[in-house]
């Protein structure tokens, strides 16, 4: 299929012109930031923010929040922004993540009602207001069951509409594809599902954010490396580390379930592979369960 976004023309001055002003910008120790920013700033400075044609991807194991972390970034995105945004999942209703940006907006407790806790007249205000921004975001929620074939073709369509600048997919291990070459095994499958979802961040000229999953790694290590995971622990890694620009992989300690407060977040590390520079770098997060949050943290929170 012929692209309908030709590729700009190619000008040698203005690269050269771009190339030494990032680098004018690195010198005086300026955070580069050429892309969108993600709300978490010490994201942003490893990975220069979410730049047009790159595909980055989370990697984690289920139930540690790569869903709240992926929406987290489009809210911001699209709320903060203002950048016109779309989600894909195949593993949530756009109703549940919809509900899930609102409370995670307000910082409240959706369930707390269930068990008999009312909310305060500023909770609910909260949550108002949320909806309030919610409701006029620039957000697309695409929920249904996704091929890499369709979740293409409906990016291109919303590119054309709504001139889309940010794509997050949940997630690489539920998508599928008709083709096939693809239908022979899981391994091609994973391969031209990643090939695609980067050739289409290039074209559209919008970064791609990509959920992923762990194989059974880390839970058979001993002592602190419980539940740590390695760059080597995420599915299909060699395909996966072919085609993406920025990798991480997201987890919190054992022990720190349950004896960590709740006003404070659990703390949770991000792990960032930026594949361009060669580099890693190691970002805290507090991640809020009980409202579907991530914020920033000082990381003192890992120290032993």
């Amino acid at each position: 299929m012929e692209s309908s976004f030709p590729p700009k023309p190619f000008n040698l001055d203005d690269t050269v012109a771009g190339v030494l002003d990032r680098f004018q910008k690195r010198l005086s120790g300026e955070p580069e930031v050429s892309g969108l920013t993600t709300g978490y700033p010490e994201i942003d400075k490893v990975t220069g923010g979410l730049k047009p044609g790159e595909l980055h991807v989370i990697a984690e194991d289920s139930g540690v929040g790569g869903i709240t972390l992926m929406m987290n970034i489009a809210e911001h995105v699209c709320i903060g922004q203002r950048v016109p945004a779309m989600v894909a999942s195949c593993g949530h209703t756009s109703a549940e993540l919809v509900e899930l940006m609102i409370f995670s907006r307000a910082r409240y407790k959706p369930h707390w009602p269930v068990i008999g806790i009312a909310p305060t007249a500023e909770e609910l205000e909260r949550v108002r207001q949320a909806a309030s921004d919610t409701r006029g975001a620039p957000l697309i929620v695409y929920d249904t069951l996704l091929t890499i074939e369709a979740l293409c073709a409906e990016a291109r369509r919303l590119k054309e509409q709504d001139d889309i600048g940010f794509l997050a997919i949940d997630h690489l291990q539920l998508l599928r594809s008709d083709s096939m070459q693809a239908k022979t095994s899981r391994k091609r499958m994973v391969a031209e599902i990643m090939c695609r979802l980067k050739s289409l961040a290039r074209e559209l000229h919008i970064p791609i954010l990509l959920l992923a999953g762990l194989n059974r790694g880390p839970e058979r290590r001993k002592g602190k490396k419980y539940g740590v995971p390695r760059f080597t622990d995420i599915r299909s890694v060699k395909t996966v580390g072919r085609y993406a620009d920025v990798i991480g992989t997201l987890h919190h300690l054992p022990f720190y379930r349950e004896s960590f407060e709740d006003n404070r977040g659990m703390p949770v590390r991000l792990n960032l592979f930026n594949l361009h520079h060669g580099s890693y770098s190691e970002v805290p997060l507090a991640y809020h369960n009980w409202f579907w949050r991530f914020d920033p943290a000082r990381g003192d929170e890992w120290d032993e």
